[in-house]
């Protein structure tokens, strides 16, 4: 009994259809319908409400099978397909409920485009769960509460109830108070042992004299009945078929140049065609061996044609879980217009023969196809064709979807196709391999024909002879789901346009973004090629396409009738000429923000130049200052130098102390030098430039003793001992000893004094440390090394190494870590210092600058001598050398 009716639910509470109830129920705990417009309403995603119903089925409170299905989930504003453990038979019931209008459902869109589906119960629903018994409603919460909280709490505390949450890898079923959280299942993959040999149609196969049958596993069949399966639960069998071939076909950009290339790397016109095939990229051809993961792919070449197509078998050499049995070989199908099929034949799976395979194991065995597929294609594509995929499934092509094709011999139980779609267990099984079915079909009395958004199933002994009608169908439903995906990717590339016009609009803002949006831009202009140069060739692929004539006989006419070749053929034309005008959109945007970029960017390069001439006149208004105070301080030394010159003669005279001159003064000085007219002026200038060329040559030696100096500060924070630094400071004559205290950082100690004759004699070092007394630590530590350019000598302390290769290390070596190796050894000297001391009782770490790339022992064998001719021309630095 199914809930789909109304009927059903007017009848007594023990007459309504148990597994329903559950549904509805839990259903009603997370979403229902607001009682007036006062109250906000509330809503359960579907895939959330697939995840509790399939833990429901894990714990067995739920009486519905699952099987493997690619589903779209969202994580982080991006979608990506995930095998997933879907139960058709709970999407049923949920569709039953809300075609009773006991469930509620809205459709929105994410935020890259992916349709969204979401359920809440009506108030019609409400009043039917106030009437579910309390033993169903004890079973719903098994599967809906945490452990803890049923079944002594009535009502359950919602804090309890559980909501599922996606990590980007795994679902999680977590309380409402965090107390409880389980991993979810759904995501594991079920493996079953089977048996398969390589299938491509006969329309597909090439007339010439090179032909080659494909491999037959049929005598290997019974192998797979004493392998392990990961099923959970027992195969259901409310479908089974015989003599099952599987077909997977999907769409890519392909040409003449791949086909031809393709052929060329298998090897098809050699001798030893074929063999084992890898995607990995051999980064060093010159050495003697190297090693590649496990997966390999056995490739054996069919027949093939050098720029139109080749069909090769494909065996798969990867390891599968203990026990399991997998003899897995695939038909591959390669056309120049971009159609690519897989196919097998199912000899056995489990201990079921090819006369005998379950729908519900049929459709293990397809999830395996779907995925093995993907990889060993990926090992035969070129590089352009890999990006393309990545691209367009936006990094997910590994999980890309493909269009299914069954064909069998034989369906049991034979029915009229409408009796299949019974909205119970007949449809549920055809929906885990075809997805929703949207026609079927009676061909003949023994051939039924079965639609699906996902894939077509023909069953009856005539399948064979209609090949060519279904190969060609599910071609052009490959080309359907690849311009559906396409159309998805240019509404994302559009709102990636949309949000870097934002940035750029913003950039003012923001400045630093710019090699973002560089980028960005960059990565825009090339998917939108992409997208150009796919439409480019799927349009050609569907214009060239040929279908094949109407079949003569009525069975053929009708499938022909039933396939719409035409109609849908003609369908994805009109979508690629609309596709047409969506990239043109995304073209001139791009050209538009590409245009932009470039104005910001020559406004930028403007503020730059604007901001470099402000700075040039900014120098050149410094240099006129200092020029004029230049001219002013040599004007006051003059004026001092003067006035020492001529307070000198005046001491000398004895002018200024009010006393008669002596005899002497008067016989030797004044009637010689003063007396004679002019002279005694004479001899002052000549005596006031004597002392002015003393006073400049004084002073030029000052500046020169100081000339030659580097600075070197370093954040340190080393242990040291305090006791022992306090003893050592009372050799020093401290010239200031600074008290830091701030509220939001720890008491600080500054001292600051001068070490004379380090790190070398004539050399004299202004050392200003900071320390935390506390905590025992030197804080940091600054070094003024000064001395004259004569006295400078190379600051290193360690042996010179590998000098045959000094000069060319040297030259390669930057200016930056020249500066780090020589700050570094003035620190060591300083280290030192101090562990002589005591201060420092570290026996190996030096005080190396916080920030070096390189620490001194990791630099042994580089550290060279630096005096080189770079040092000679960079005269008043510290490691200039003297001359030889």
């Amino acid at each position: 009994m199914h809930g789909s009716s109304d009927a059903v639910w007017f009848g007594a509470p023990e007459t309504w259809p148990v597994e329903h109830c559950k549904v509805l129920y839990c259903i009603s705990r997370y979403a229902q319908q607001a009682p007036n417009v006062r109250t906000s309403e509330s809503w359960i995603r579907q895939l959330a409400l697939l995840v509790l119903l399939y833990e429901g089925i894990d714990t067995g409170a739920l009486r519905f099978d699952y099987s493997p299905n690619l589903v779209w989930v969202s994580f982080q504003q991006r979608t990506e397909r995930r095998w997933l453990r879907i139960s058709q038979e709970a999407k049923s019931v949920i569709d039953d409920l809300w075609e009773a209008k006991l469930v509620n459902g809205i459709k929105l869109s994410s935020l890259d485009y992916q349709p969204v589906t979401a359920y809440q119960v009506s108030m019609k629903g409400i009043a039917i769960v106030e009437q579910i018994p309390s033993a169903i409603k004890d079973l719903a919460h098994s599967f809906m509460y945490a452990p803890d909280a049923y079944p002594g709490e009535h009502p359950l505390p919602p804090q309890k109830l559980l909501h599922v949450r996606y990590d980007g890898n795994e679902f999680q079923l977590t309380s409402g108070d965090g107390a409880y959280t389980k991993m979810s299942s759904i995501t594991e993959s079920e493996d079953v042992s089977y048996v398969s040999s390589p299938y491509i149609p006969s329309c597909l196969r090439s007339n010439s004299t090179y032909r080659i049958e494909p491999t037959s596993n049929a005598l290997r069949a019974s192998e797979s009945a004493h392998g392990h399966s990961m099923m959970i639960k027992d195969a259901n069998e409310s479908l089974v078929l015989a003599k099952v071939r599987a077909l997977v076909g999907e769409w890519m950009p392909f040409g003449a140049n791949q086909i031809a290339a393709l052929n060329e790397r298998l090897g098809s016109m050699e001798r030893c065609q074929g063999g084992l095939f890898s995607s990995e990229i051999d980064r060093k051809p010159t050495e003697t061996h190297f090693e590649v993961p496990t997966g390999l792919t056995q490739v054996k070449i069919l027949d093939f044609d050098l720029t139109d197509f080749i069909n090769f078998e494909a065996e798969i050499h990867t390891p599968e879980e203990e026990g399991v049995i997998q003899i897995e070989n695939f038909g591959m199908h390669l056309h120049v217009s971009g159609a690519l099929l897989y196919g097998v034949k199912i000899d056995a799976i489990m201990h079921r023969t090819e006369k005998d395979i379950p729908m519900d194991l049929l459709s293990r065995l397809l999830v395996d196809v779907h995925q093995d597929s993907s990889e060993i294609i990926c090992d035969l594509l070129s590089r352009y064709q890999i990006t393309v995929l990545d691209m367009i499934f936006m990094g997910k092509a590994l999980q890309r979807n493909k269009y299914n094709l069954i064909m069998s011999t034989t369906i049991t139980p034979k029915l009229p196709a409408y009796k299949y779609l019974d909205k119970g267990d007949r449809e549920n099984e055809l929906k885990q391999v075809l997805g929703e079915i949207y026609a079927c079909y009676d061909i003949t009395r023994d051939d039924v024909l079965f639609l699906g958004r996902e894939g077509c199933l023909f069953s009856g002994p005539n399948a064979q002879k209609y090949e060519p009608l279904l190969t060609m169908f599910m071609g052009i439903n490959s080309r359907e789901i690849f311009i559906r995906n396409f159309f998805l990717r240019t509404f994302v590339l559009d709102d990636t346009l949309g949000s870097l016009r934002k940035q750029i609009k913003n950039y003012r803002h923001v400045p630093q973004n710019r090699g973002e949006i560089e980028r960005s831009l960059s990565d825009a202009a090339k998917n939108t090629i992409l997208l150009i140069e796919c439409l480019q060739y799927l349009l050609e692929s569907v214009e060239d396409l040929e279908l094949p004539p109407v079949p003569l006989e009525v069975a053929g006419a009708k499938i022909y009738k039933a396939l719409c070749l035409l109609e849908r053929k003609n369908n994805i034309l009109i979508r690629c000429k609309d596709s047409i005008k969506l990239i043109e959109k995304l073209r001139t945007q791009l050209d538009i923000l590409l245009t932009k970029f470039e104005s910001m960017s020559k406004e930028q390069l403007a503020e730059v130049s604007g901001d470099f001439d402000l700075n040039i006149n900014h120098m050149v208004k410094t240099l006129t200052v200092r020029n004029r105070v230049h001219m002013n301080v040599k004007i006051v030394r003059m004026i001092f130098a003067g006035n020492l010159a001529f307070e000198i003669i005046d001491r000398l005279s004895g002018g200024t102390f009010n006393v008669a001159n002596p005899e002497w003064f008067i016989k030797w000085i004044k009637k010689p030098l003063i007396d004679p007219p002019g002279l005694f002026l004479v001899l002052n200038l000549l005596w006031f430039k004597l002392v002015w060329m003393l006073l400049e040559a004084w002073l030029r030696k000052q500046s020169y003793n100081y000339e030659a100096s580097i600075v070197v500060r370093a954040c340190v924070d080393k242990r040291i001992h305090v006791g022992h630094l306090k003893r050592f400071l009372k050799k020093k004559t401290l010239q200031v000893g600074i008290f830091e205290y701030d509220e939001m950082a720890p008491e600080l100690q500054t001292y600051v004094w001068t070490e004379s004759a380090f790190p070398f004699q004539d050399a004299e070092t202004l050392v200003q440390i900071v320390i935390d007394e506390k905590q025992q630590l030197l804080r940091s530590v600054r070094l003024q090394v000064a001395c004259a350019i004569d006295n400078s000598k190379p600051v290193y302390t360690r042996k010179k190494s590998l000098q045959s290769q000094s000069s060319l290390r040297g030259r390669r070596r930057s200016s930056s870590l020249t500066n780090t190796l020589r700050e570094n050894n003035v620190l060591e000297q300083f280290t030192n210092i101090l562990r002589a001391e005591g201060v420092y009782p570290e026996k190996l770490a030096p005080l190396v600058r916080l920030g070096t790339s390189k620490n001194l022992f990791s630099i042994k064998d580089e550290f060279e001598s630096l005096e080189t001719s770079r040092a000679r021309r960079r005269r008043g630095g510290l490691g200039s050398n003297k001359a030889k």
